[in-house]
């Protein structure tokens, strides 16, 4: 479970906007900070307005689970009402802009380089980037960059991570290797929550190393294969040197290679992967989950998740000689894909359904075949169910609801894939995160 960590009894607000006119103690909105201030102070929460504010190496030691707080001032919430303008919060605060070196990582954005953070735009989920808060410069230069990093070459543990609402979007410029949000492979970076961000474009939008990752309700557009020496290649979330780590509730798009790859040494298993909506795009020769770098996935739980448009399995599980063991998949939604997986070989699978698909076990119990197309809205994206499915497996929590928060089977039938059938076809809106979340 994500621990947040303590607040301070004398905790008290900043207020940081970058066209500040006054004496610039941070007490009020007149007398903003214009920047982040080099000195930051554990348990306090600094507002920030709109704005643009650069880069930023976020050190300040840590003091038992005292956290910082970073966070977008919006109209509903942004500390004292002196020399408040609503204006002030109707937009994004920009990070970025300015190139800095840590360790040996490049970064366009912001380096976390101790425990204990919470960054949070406030506001913005789905597929529109100018909804976040919290957004970051795309860097042109032609270098190898990173945009939010976790660590920077500092070898201990760190606890008490909070990324949300922030929105990253690479350059795209396929001669050099850019990651949205890494995990420095140098450090262990336990149970932090990234949930509720968009991250598009880059040649790996996310790189989780650590343990326990809570990995819920992102976007991951984009990403691409280069010319870059790296050894990286298009995937969405990289899940390397890693432990237990949990992705949910997410969308995730254009697989250039995988979507999430499991590997590296060291890599421990016990992937969670649930709720998710995958639309490779036809994009995805792997797998949707798979092994790689000679490490098999091991212990991973595949669980109601929807996938469309695929031309991998759902997992691949071996990779070179290692062999995947201990693997579940179950309850998933497939529609005109390749679905898989092919064989029950060290694999509990059963109770999938499959829409205009193939490549199926077939021997699966509770398989459910169909030609139609289930979606309240195929062309527009919305997966919503128009029609139950045959019923799913009855799971425990935290799987006993979907993407939007509704309770699965409360009208009888567990539905399969990540939405629940509820009867509505009104608008599509995202839900808050859970109160657990926070």
């Amino acid at each position: 479970m994500f621990f947040l960590g303590a607040l301070s009894a004398e905790a008290a607000n900043h207020c940081v906007r970058s066209t500040a006119t006054g004496n610039g103690s941070g007490s009020d909105w007149t007398n903003a900070y214009t920047a982040i201030p080099a000195t930051l102070v554990r348990g306090d929460t600094y507002y920030i307005a709109d704005g643009s504010y650069g880069s930023y190496l976020f050190n300040t030691a840590v003091s038992g689970t005292l956290t910082i707080t970073i966070k977008k001032a919006t109209v509903a919430d942004h500390g004292t009402a002196t020399g408040w303008s609503d204006s002030y919060g109707d937009g994004q605060a920009v990070f970025g802009n300015s190139r800095y070196i840590q360790s040996y990582w490049n970064f366009a954005g912001v380096v976390f380089a101790s425990g204990y953070w919470i960054f949070d735009g406030a506001t913005g989920a789905g597929s529109n980037p100018t909804s976040y808060g919290f957004s970051f410069a795309t860097d042109t230069s032609g270098a190898n960059e990173n945009y939010v990093v976790i660590s920077a070459g500092q070898s201990y543990t760190f606890n008490g991570m909070v990324i949300k609402h922030a929105a990253i979007t690479c350059s795209g410029l396929s001669t050099h290797s850019e990651m949205g949000i890494l995990g420095d492979t140098q450090a262990n970076v336990v149970s932090p929550l990234i949930q509720y961000n968009y991250i598009d474009n880059c040649q790996v939008n996310m790189y989780t190393h650590g343990s326990y990752w809570t990995v819920d309700h992102n976007y991951f557009g984009r990403t691409w294969s280069g010319s870059s020496t790296s050894g990286l290649h298009g995937v969405p979330i990289q899940n390397g040197y890693a432990l237990g780590n949990t992705f949910s509730n997410n969308t995730i798009t254009k697989c250039t290679y995988i979507c999430i790859e499991e590997g590296g040494s060291g890599s421990l298993g016990g992937t969670k992967v649930y709720n998710n909506i995958f639309n490779p795009n036809f994009d995805t020769p792997e797998g949707i989950v798979s092994g790689s770098g000679g490490y098999a996935a091991i212990n991973d739980t595949i669980y109601g998740n929807t996938i469309i448009n695929s031309t991998a399995t759902i997992l691949l599980q071996d990779s070179g000689s290692s062999s995947g063991s201990g693997n579940i998949v179950k309850n998933n939604l497939f529609y005109n894909s390749n679905g898989g997986p092919s064989t029950a070989t060290n694999i509990d699978v059963g109770y999938n359904a499959y829409f205009l698909s193939s490549g199926y076990y077939a021997s699966q119990p509770g398989i459910q075949v169909s030609s139609g197309n289930p979606f309240v809205n195929l062309s527009s994206g919305d997966y919503r169910l128009a029609v139950a499915t045959a019923t799913g497996v009855t799971l425990s929590s935290p799987y006993n609801v979907d993407i939007l928060g509704n309770a699965r089977g409360a009208d009888g039938t567990w539905d399969r894939g990540a939405y629940e059938f509820v009867g509505s076809t009104s608008p599509l809106i995202y839900p808050n995160p859970p109160n657990s979340l926070h």
